[in-house]
């Protein structure tokens, strides 16, 4: 049987390693401006907050890549942030160092090209400090002490309080981690890289490594999350809904007036996968659970701190995702779908 911890507000805990309490589940805005207006944004984000939630993550670039709407997703929270009055009572996170579209060879994982974002970003939000700064990429041609220092200055200067890794590989993550230990730095005080209970196929994954834009969870950074109890906070955390669309058989369906076709996640066809939503589609059958909800319930039924990140495009998601931070799923259960080989 399931275990529920009691339906009602989400969770929120003291982020290992800081001081920040957040929410269990983080509200992405990559939505914002591009499927969502600015008035169905504010919906989403009060209807976030009146459940409990607190901590809202953003980016430099999201819908950069649409014209006009530069900088929209941060300009929307900003102003949402401004008319609530109550900026101190969220955990505002935003992402640099991304690089432009129109050079994507070209790093900017710079001290200079940093602080440059950050400042820009501090002004759209609102906010002198900003709560938790992510950097968007690696670049592995330069030393992790380097970066690390430019952070960590960023923290002593009180532009930033915590910050992160975003697309980083476990053994930069493990060089970054033993480098501040020796030097006394604060570090990284999280990763987000790709995750979710839905792996892909072997050659997207490296496609996407070569590429040096994408980095996801590899087994071997599970462990070390289990290890280390960094904290992960993981984006695409429900895989394009994967396993929902699964369980539409295949065919071309209609949501919330979008055509939504299978090929759109075929890199999620894999053995592990099938054998999953073999067991989810009992779970479905014999509790009502949806496959949304599910795949949120494993990632927060972790041996170590999770906090998925999930962009929704209407208001209704939000529900699935809300009962999964409800449900607790057996250990058993969690622990089988975590040996199947990835």
């Amino acid at each position: 049987m399931l275990r529920r911890k009691g339906a009602g507000s989400l969770n929120r805990n003291r982020m290992n390693g800081t001081e920040l309490e957040v929410s269990d589940i983080c509200l992405g805005g990559g939505s914002f401006g591009s499927k969502l207006t600015m008035e169905q944004s504010y919906e989403v984000l009060d209807r976030y907050v009146a459940s409990g939630g607190n901590f809202i993550d953003t980016a430099k670039v999201y819908c950069s890549w649409i014209p006009g709407m530069d900088r929209i997703s941060e300009t929307i929270i900003g102003t949402w942030l401004k008319k609530r009055g109550n900026a101190n009572d969220f955990v505002i996170a935003t992402k640099g160092a991304h690089y432009n579209f129109e050079t994507p060879t070209i790093s900017r994982v710079s001290k200079e090209d940093v602080y440059m974002d950050l400042d820009e970003s501090r002004k759209i939000l609102g906010m002198d400090t900003i709560d938790f700064y992510w950097l968007h990429q690696d670049d592995e041609s330069k030393e992790i002490g380097e970066i690390i220092d430019f952070m960590d200055q960023l923290v002593e200067e009180g532009k930033i309080r915590y910050y992160g890794a975003s697309n980083y590989s476990v053994e930069r993550l493990k060089e970054a981690e033993a480098y501040a230990k020796k030097h006394g730095k604060q570090g990284f005080s999280a990763v987000s890289n790709q995750w979710s209970l839905a792996s892909k196929r072997d050659a997207a994954i490296e496609a996407e490594k070569k590429d040096g834009s994408l980095i996801t969870t590899s087994y071997e950074q599970y462990c070390w999350h289990v290890n280390s109890k960094k904290p992960l906070v993981p984006y695409s955390a429900i895989a394009e809904g994967f396993f929902f669309k699964m369980y539409q058989g295949g065919r071309r369906i209609h949501m919330d007036n979008r055509v939504t076709k299978q090929e759109d996640v075929s890199v999620y066809w894999t053995d592990r996968n099938m054998m999953i939503y073999n067991d989810m589609l009992k779970l479905n059958k014999e509790l009502g659970l949806s496959f949304i909800s599910m795949s949120i319930a494993y990632l927060l039924n972790q041996p170590f701190e999770v906090h998925p990140v999930c962009g929704v495009s209407d208001l209704g998601q939000l529900d699935d995702i809300f009962r999964g931070a409800d449900i607790r799923l057996p250990e058993d259960m969690v622990e089988k779908w975590t040996r199947i080989p990835w």
